[in-house]
C-alpha cells in the first residue's frame, strides 16, 4: 500500500449476487469522504459485475455497475463484495480466471465478508493469511483446511487482503486511506458529512 502514496488509487469493487449492502457502504463512503477531505480524487473506483448486469444486493436493492469483469483492466486493487451465498460459483469458473488474470497483472485482490470463499477458489489465498465473516468461519475452515484463517476484523498480506465484512469494513477502508492520502486523513473529524 506504501506504493499508493501520493497518486490517485484506483479500486474495482466487484459485487456478487447477495452482497452485503452495509459492507460496499463501509467501503466505498470512507473513499468518498477521503477524496473530499484531501481536495482531490485520490480514489477513483469502479463498479463491476460478473457479467456485466445490475447486482441484487442481499436487501434486494439492484446496484447497476460500470462494465463486466472481462472488461476490467488491472486496478491498484479489485474488491469482491459478497454475502449471503459464499459458495455460488464452484471452482474453476471463470470468475477465477479473472482475478488471477488481475492479480498477475499487479491488482491487489482483496474480499469482504464471504469474497473471501472466491478469492481462496481462485487460488490466491495459498501461503497467506486471511478472514471471513464470522456467520462462516467453520464452513470456511472445513472447505479450506491448508489456509491461515484468523479471527481478525481484516488481514493485509502482500498483495491479497481479506476483511470479515460488516462494519469492519470501514477499519480495513481507513487504514487503505491512511496508506494512501496519510494518516491525518483517516482521523475522525468533527462535521465531516
Amino acid at each position: 500500500m506504501a506504493k499508493w502514496a501520493g497518486r490517485q488509487v484506483r479500486i474495482a469493487f466487484l459485487l456478487v449476487p447477495q452482497y452485503s449492502m452495509m459492507a460496499f457502504s463501509a467501503a466505498i463512503e470512507p473513499l468518498r469522504s477521503a477524496n473530499r477531505m484531501a481536495e482531490r480524487q485520490l480514489f477513483e473506483w469502479r463498479l463491476v459485475s460478473v457479467d456485466g448486469n445490475p447486482v441484487v444486493a442481499s436487501n434486494g436493492i439492484p446496484i447497476s455497475v460500470h462494465e463486466s469483469l472481462d472488461k476490467v483492466k488491472p486496478a491498484d486493487a479489485l474488491v469482491v463484495c459478497a454475502g449471503l451465498d459464499p459458495t455460488q460459483f464452484g471452482r474453476g469458473q471463470k470468475i477465477h480466471h479473472h482475478l488471477r488474470r488481475l492479480s498477475r497483472h499487479g491488482s491487489m485482490v482483496g474480499a469482504i465478508s464471504t469474497g473471501s470463499f472466491i478469492v481462496a477458489d481462485a487460488g490466491l489465498l495459498a501461503d497467506r493469511r486471511c478472514t471471513v465473516h464470522w456467520e462462516y468461519v467453520d464452513l470456511f475452515r472445513s472447505r479450506y483446511p491448508a489456509l491461515a484463517v484468523t479471527q481478525d476484523l481484516f488481514i493485509v498480506d502482500r498483495d491479497v487482503f481479506t476483511c470479515s465484512g460488516g462494519t469492519a469494513t470501514l477499519d480495513m477502508m481507513l487504514h487503505f486511506v491512511s496508506e494512501a492520502g496519510g494518516p491525518q486523513l483517516a482521523l475522525p473529524r468533527p462535521h465531516c458529512v
